[in-house]
Protein backbone atom coordinates (compact mmCIF):
# COMPACT_ATOMS: atom_id res chain seq x y z
CA UNK A 1 0.00 0.00 0.00
CA UNK A 2 1.34 3.16 -0.62
CA UNK A 3 2.24 5.40 1.90
CA UNK A 4 0.56 8.75 0.69
CA UNK A 5 -2.60 6.78 0.65
CA UNK A 6 -5.44 8.67 2.70
CA UNK A 7 -8.46 6.38 2.58
CA UNK A 8 -10.98 8.55 3.85
CA UNK A 9 -9.60 11.35 0.63
CA UNK A 10 -9.31 9.10 -1.64
CA UNK A 11 -12.94 7.21 -1.41
CA UNK A 12 -14.30 10.66 -0.98
CA UNK A 13 -12.92 11.94 -4.12
CA UNK A 14 -13.77 8.76 -6.26
CA UNK A 15 -17.66 9.12 -4.83
CA UNK A 16 -17.64 13.02 -5.67
CA UNK A 17 -16.02 12.00 -9.17
CA UNK A 18 -19.60 10.00 -9.82
CA UNK A 19 -17.28 6.52 -9.10
CA UNK A 20 -18.80 3.25 -7.35
CA UNK A 21 -17.65 0.97 -5.48
CA UNK A 22 -16.12 -1.08 -7.85
CA UNK A 23 -17.15 -4.53 -9.59
CA UNK A 24 -17.43 -5.83 -6.15
CA UNK A 25 -20.75 -3.72 -6.16
CA UNK A 26 -22.25 -4.66 -9.19
CA UNK A 27 -23.03 -7.07 -11.97
CA UNK A 28 -22.76 -11.30 -11.11
CA UNK A 29 -19.82 -10.44 -8.25
CA UNK A 30 -22.78 -8.63 -6.50
CA UNK A 31 -25.45 -10.87 -7.24
CA UNK A 32 -24.00 -13.96 -5.90
CA UNK A 33 -23.03 -12.41 -2.67
CA UNK A 34 -26.18 -11.33 -2.45
CA UNK A 35 -27.60 -14.66 -2.76
CA UNK A 36 -25.21 -15.93 -0.30
CA UNK A 37 -25.59 -13.54 2.45
CA UNK A 38 -29.60 -14.47 2.01
CA UNK A 39 -29.37 -17.71 2.25
CA UNK A 40 -27.03 -17.69 5.46
CA UNK A 41 -29.99 -15.47 7.16
CA UNK A 42 -32.38 -17.73 6.35
CA UNK A 43 -34.28 -19.04 9.66
CA UNK A 44 -32.51 -16.47 11.52
CA UNK A 45 -34.17 -13.55 12.68
CA UNK A 46 -32.79 -10.07 11.33
CA UNK A 47 -33.91 -7.18 12.31
CA UNK A 48 -31.53 -4.62 11.87
CA UNK A 49 -28.82 -4.77 9.46
CA UNK A 50 -25.25 -2.68 9.78
CA UNK A 51 -23.49 -2.32 6.42
CA UNK A 52 -19.61 -0.89 7.67
CA UNK A 53 -18.10 0.81 4.56
CA UNK A 54 -21.32 0.94 2.55
CA UNK A 55 -19.74 2.60 -0.39
CA UNK A 56 -22.51 3.33 -2.74
CA UNK A 57 -25.16 1.35 -1.24
CA UNK A 58 -25.99 -1.10 -3.98
CA UNK A 59 -25.10 -4.48 -2.27
CA UNK A 60 -26.79 -3.39 0.89
CA UNK A 61 -29.86 -2.20 -0.95
CA UNK A 62 -30.08 -5.61 -2.58
CA UNK A 63 -29.67 -7.35 1.20
CA UNK A 64 -32.15 -5.12 2.90
CA UNK A 65 -34.72 -5.90 -0.07
CA UNK A 66 -34.65 -9.58 0.31
CA UNK A 67 -35.22 -9.33 4.60
CA UNK A 68 -38.54 -7.12 4.07
CA UNK A 69 -38.76 -5.52 7.48
CA UNK A 70 -35.01 -4.89 8.79
CA UNK A 71 -33.82 -1.35 9.25
CA UNK A 72 -30.73 -0.66 7.93
CA UNK A 73 -27.66 1.34 9.09
CA UNK A 74 -24.93 2.32 6.03
CA UNK A 75 -21.64 3.57 7.40
CA UNK A 76 -18.81 5.29 5.38
CA UNK A 77 -16.20 7.54 6.19
CA UNK A 78 -16.11 9.15 2.95
CA UNK A 79 -19.03 12.36 2.68
CA UNK A 80 -19.52 11.68 -0.91
CA UNK A 81 -20.50 7.96 -0.45
CA UNK A 82 -23.33 8.93 2.42
CA UNK A 83 -24.27 11.65 0.32
CA UNK A 84 -24.74 9.69 -2.70
CA UNK A 85 -26.60 6.64 -0.54
CA UNK A 86 -28.98 8.99 0.98
CA UNK A 87 -30.32 10.27 -2.38
CA UNK A 88 -31.36 6.23 -3.46
CA UNK A 89 -32.30 5.53 -0.03
CA UNK A 90 -35.41 3.32 0.34
CA UNK A 91 -37.69 3.52 3.43
CA UNK A 92 -36.04 2.17 6.46
CA UNK A 93 -32.35 2.75 5.61
CA UNK A 94 -29.96 4.95 7.60
CA UNK A 95 -26.85 6.90 6.12
CA UNK A 96 -24.13 8.11 8.29
CA UNK A 97 -20.65 9.25 8.62
CA UNK A 98 -18.30 7.20 10.75
CA UNK A 99 -15.16 4.96 11.41
CA UNK A 100 -15.51 1.28 10.76
CA UNK A 101 -12.26 1.28 12.59
CA UNK A 102 -13.91 3.00 15.88
CA UNK A 103 -15.13 0.59 19.24
CA UNK A 104 -18.80 1.40 20.33
CA UNK A 105 -20.38 0.63 16.48
CA UNK A 106 -23.63 0.35 16.86
CA UNK A 107 -24.86 -3.56 16.85
CA UNK A 108 -26.90 -5.20 14.76
CA UNK A 109 -28.44 -9.04 13.98
CA UNK A 110 -26.47 -8.82 10.42
CA UNK A 111 -23.27 -7.29 10.03
CA UNK A 112 -21.73 -6.70 6.45
CA UNK A 113 -18.38 -5.34 5.80
CA UNK A 114 -17.69 -6.20 1.85
CA UNK A 115 -14.51 -5.58 -0.19
CA UNK A 116 -13.44 -3.05 2.60
CA UNK A 117 -10.72 -4.30 4.41
CA UNK A 118 -8.08 -4.65 1.60
CA UNK A 119 -8.50 -1.01 1.49
CA UNK A 120 -7.55 0.12 4.71
CA UNK A 121 -4.80 1.73 6.07
CA UNK A 122 -2.17 -0.42 7.66
CA UNK A 123 -2.11 -3.76 10.00
CA UNK A 124 -3.59 -2.11 12.58
CA UNK A 125 -6.46 -0.38 11.14
CA UNK A 126 -6.99 -4.05 9.70
CA UNK A 127 -7.31 -5.27 13.09
CA UNK A 128 -9.18 -2.52 14.98
CA UNK A 129 -12.29 -3.32 11.90
CA UNK A 130 -12.16 -6.96 12.78
CA UNK A 131 -12.15 -6.34 16.14
CA UNK A 132 -15.16 -3.67 15.56
CA UNK A 133 -16.68 -5.88 13.23
CA UNK A 134 -17.38 -8.82 15.30
CA UNK A 135 -17.92 -7.02 18.43
CA UNK A 136 -21.17 -5.30 16.68
CA UNK A 137 -23.22 -8.46 15.32
CA UNK A 138 -25.58 -10.29 17.27
CA UNK A 139 -26.15 -13.21 14.93
CA UNK A 140 -24.37 -13.19 11.82
CA UNK A 141 -21.15 -10.69 10.20
CA UNK A 142 -21.00 -11.06 6.32
CA UNK A 143 -16.86 -10.44 5.25
CA UNK A 144 -15.92 -10.39 1.64
CA UNK A 145 -12.15 -10.21 2.00
CA UNK A 146 -9.63 -11.03 -0.70
CA UNK A 147 -7.51 -14.41 0.23
CA UNK A 148 -3.83 -15.58 -0.28
CA UNK A 149 -4.43 -16.14 -4.33
CA UNK A 150 -4.35 -12.26 -4.43
CA UNK A 151 -0.83 -12.80 -3.61
CA UNK A 152 -0.01 -15.17 -6.55
CA UNK A 153 -1.89 -13.27 -8.74
CA UNK A 154 0.02 -9.52 -8.17
CA UNK A 155 3.04 -10.44 -6.28
CA UNK A 156 3.84 -7.01 -4.50
CA UNK A 157 1.95 -5.27 -7.23
CA UNK A 158 -1.11 -3.95 -5.36
CA UNK A 159 -2.72 -0.93 -6.37
CA UNK A 160 -1.78 2.00 -3.68
CA UNK A 161 -4.89 1.73 -2.36
CA UNK A 162 -5.11 -2.01 -1.62
CA UNK A 163 -3.25 -4.39 0.34
CA UNK A 164 -3.45 -8.05 1.60
CA UNK A 165 -4.06 -8.86 4.71
CA UNK A 166 -5.22 -12.63 6.17
CA UNK A 167 -8.43 -12.44 8.57
CA UNK A 168 -7.41 -13.67 11.63
CA UNK A 169 -11.13 -14.42 13.98
CA UNK A 170 -10.49 -13.51 17.84
CA UNK A 171 -11.83 -16.15 20.66
CA UNK A 172 -15.28 -16.86 20.68
CA UNK A 173 -16.17 -16.43 16.75
CA UNK A 174 -15.60 -19.28 14.41
CA UNK A 175 -15.99 -18.69 10.33
CA UNK A 176 -17.02 -20.45 7.38
CA UNK A 177 -15.56 -19.38 3.75
CA UNK A 178 -16.78 -19.78 0.34
CA UNK A 179 -14.35 -18.61 -2.58
CA UNK A 180 -16.34 -16.63 -4.71
CA UNK A 181 -16.47 -17.91 -8.15
CA UNK A 182 -15.46 -14.76 -9.90
CA UNK A 183 -12.88 -13.84 -8.67
CA UNK A 184 -11.62 -16.80 -7.06
CA UNK A 185 -9.17 -14.29 -4.95
CA UNK A 186 -12.04 -13.30 -3.08
CA UNK A 187 -13.77 -15.24 0.06
CA UNK A 188 -16.66 -14.44 1.73
CA UNK A 189 -16.49 -15.49 5.27
CA UNK A 190 -19.64 -16.23 7.36
CA UNK A 191 -19.43 -15.56 11.10
CA UNK A 192 -21.22 -16.60 13.90
CA UNK A 193 -20.76 -16.78 17.59
CA UNK A 194 -19.19 -19.87 19.18
CA UNK A 195 -21.18 -21.72 21.50
CA UNK A 196 -19.18 -22.50 24.91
Amino acid sequence: MDSSYDERSWWDARYARGGTSGAGSAGPEAAWKVEQILRACAGRKIRTILDLGCGDGAVGRAVMAGLPGASYLGIDQAPSAVALCRAAAPEGAEYREGDLCAPGLPRADLLLCLDVLFHLQGQARHDAAVAAICDAFRSLACIAAWNERIVERYGDRFAAHTAYRPLVLPAGVRGSSTDLPMPPEKTLHVLTRARS
